[in-house]
């Protein structure tokens, strides 16, 4: 099996299972990003179209959340 696998770690005899948990896990981190990223661009496409000197509370919340 050595000279199946030379080259091709990935091929090693790994257990599946822990494999699958962990892509499942890292979709889920991505999907999470997504909606945050999602909400934020529609409040950003909300606060647009009106003028930023009446919205400027509303403008550092959004800014404060996007450097966390």
């Amino acid at each position: 099996m050595k000279w199946l696998t030379f080259g091709h770690p990935q091929l090693l005899e790994i257990p599946r299972k822990k494999k699958k948990k962990n892509k499942k896990k890292k979709k889920k981190k991505k999907k999470k990003e997504k909606k945050k990223k999602d909400e934020m661009l529609s409040e950003l496409m909300f606060f647009q179209g009106q003028r930023l000197e009446d919205n400027i509370p509303c403008v550092a919340i959004i800014v404060h959340l996007c450097v966390l």
